[in-house]
């Protein structure tokens, strides 16, 4: 729901969680969009929430070691209230446009991992996590038929008790993603697109310094019935192979391909 007058748009917002482990929430959020008088399509955003965040049962359950996931079944929800701002728009150069977000969470009961035996790690709530960061996104139009981009994004996780930065908690503390894509007239599209992210885990133990690239194929086939688009893809992922993982818990899969078709009525 939202509301307009003149250059703002005004968004109201509520959600209820209600969880029977975990207990419930009221969590409202409130947004604002400012659209910029003669700069087309650009505007600013800022929003406030409050957020529930309740982790998953195999983190409090698991009975199964190969999973490399110690249960701890005093686990509590994440409570937080989030802080965001960001702006977007066209800039100097024809087809280029630009975006700049900034956050900021205040969690309480924050979840983190920690060691316990051998590779296995066990989620444990913590005080006071103040997570806070930004993204810087670039996206050119080439024409009618190309498209690129490229984003930065860092984010700073910190016990506020101790000061020290949180490792391995759950979020990439630089990331880097870039790609391009060319369509052609007939409905086929390719993507190549490539991520770099490095982990803030123990130097000895992250292998977190190799870009991943993903190549993906797709076919539109529009109306092969009334109403229905159908589509046929192939996406081929690792194509280098390369190792990448934060720690030994979490290794990336290697190369794989997958493929299929999709139907939207």
């Amino acid at each position: 729901m939202a509301w307009a007058a003149g250059d703002w748009d005004f968004i109201p917002a509520l959600r209820y969680d209600r969880n029977s482990h975990f207990g419930s929430q009221l969590s409202p959020g409130f947004g604002l969009v400012y659209h910029v008088p003669g700069w087309e399509t650009g505007r600013v955003r800022a929003r406030a929430s409050r957020v529930f965040s309740a982790p998953p049962l195999l983190w409090l359950y698991n009975d199964d070691p190969n999973q490399g996931v110690a249960p701890n079944p005093d686990l509590k929800a994440e409570r937080a209230m989030l802080y965001e701002i960001g702006v977007e728009g066209p800039l100097i150069v024809h087809g280029l446009k630009g975006a700049l977000n900034l956050y900021r969470s205040d969690v309480k009961d924050a979840i983190s991992t920690v060691p316990t035996v051998g590779l296995i790690r066990q989620s444990r709530n913590f005080k006071k996590f103040v997570r806070q960061g930004g993204e810087v996104r670039m996206d050119y139009v080439f024409g009618e038929r190309w498209r690129s981009f490229a984003a930065a994004t860092f984010n700073d996780v910190r016990d506020v008790q101790t000061k020290k930065i949180v490792r391995d908690a759950g979020t990439a503390r630089e990331s880097f993603k870039w790609g391009s894509s060319y369509a052609w007239p007939f409905g086929l599209t390719f993507y190549l697109q490539g991520y770099y992210n490095r982990w803030s885990s123990s130097p000895d133990q992250a292998k977190d310094h190799r870009p991943i690239f993903d190549i993906r194929l797709n076919q539109n086939i529009p109306d092969v019935l009334r109403d229905v688009d159908m589509e046929i893809f192939f996406n081929l992922y690792n194509i280098t192979n390369s190792q990448h993982l934060s720690s030994p818990t979490y290794p990336l899969p290697g190369r794989y391909v997958e493929g299929g078709v999709s139907v939207n009525f």
